[in-house]
C-alpha cells in the first residue's frame, strides 16, 4: 500500500469503500497513530462509520507495519456492566483444586500485535478506565493486578477507542 493512503484508480478502496476526502483523511489519521503507537478517540453521531473505518485499517495495513497482526482487530463493547475482568481475563477452573488464566480480549490484543477497538469507552465504569490508562502511554510491560503476571507489550499493538457524542442519548 502507498503512504499517505491512496484510493485505487476506480475510486474503490478497501473492502468497497467509496473515495471520500474526509475517509481518507481519517484513515491516513489512524494509520499515524497505530504507527507512532498513540492511543487515538474516534468521536461522532451512531452509524457513522467509526468501528467500519477501523476495520478497514487494519485490513488495509502492510504486515511490516510493527509486526502489526493484519485483520484481525478486536472490539471490546463497553458498557456500565464492563469488568477489569471482562476485559483483561480471569482464571477458570481447570481441573481439581486448579485454575488457568484466560486471556480476555485486552490481554489478546496486547500480547499479539493486534488493534484493538474499544467502543462506547465513554461508557466504561471509572475502575475500568484506571486500569486502561497505564496501558495507553505504550509501555514495554504491563503488570497485570489480577494474576500478578508480567505482560510483554508487542509492538504491533495499537488502542483505539469510540464513542458517541456524550450528548448522544440513543
Amino acid at each position: 500500500q502507498k503512504w499517505p493512503f491512496q484510493f485505487g484508480p476506480d475510486g474503490e478502496g478497501a473492502k468497497g469503500f467509496v473515495r471520500l476526502p474526509s475517509r481518507t483523511n481519517i484513515m491516513n489519521m489512524i494509520m499515524t497513530c497505530v504507527r507512532c503507537r498513540l492511543p487515538l478517540l474516534l468521536q461522532g453521531p451512531a452509524g457513522v462509520g467509526k468501528t467500519k473505518i477501523v476495520e478497514v485499517v487494519d485490513g488495509i495495513l502492510p504486515p511490516s507495519d510493527l509486526d502489526h497482526v493484519r485483520g484481525k482487530f478486536l472490539i471490546i463493547q463497553f458498557s456500565q456492566n464492563t469488568t477489569v475482568e471482562s476485559i483483561a481475563g480471569h482464571f477458570v477452573p481447570s481441573g481439581p483444586g486448579k485454575c488457568d488464566w484466560k486471556d480476555g480480549p485486552l490481554y489478546l490484543a496486547l500480547k499479539e500485535g493486534r488493534i484493538l477497538l474499544a467502543d462506547e469507552l465513554n461508557l466504561a465504569p471509572p475502575d475500568v478506565l484506571g486500569f486502561l490508562a497505564p496501558i495507553l502511554a505504550y509501555p514495554v510491560n504491563f503488570v497485570c493486578p489480577i494474576s500478578s503476571q508480567s505482560v510483554h507489550i508487542h509492538p504491533g499493538f495499537a488502542f483505539i477507542a469510540a464513542q458517541n457524542p456524550p450528548e448522544y442519548a440513543g
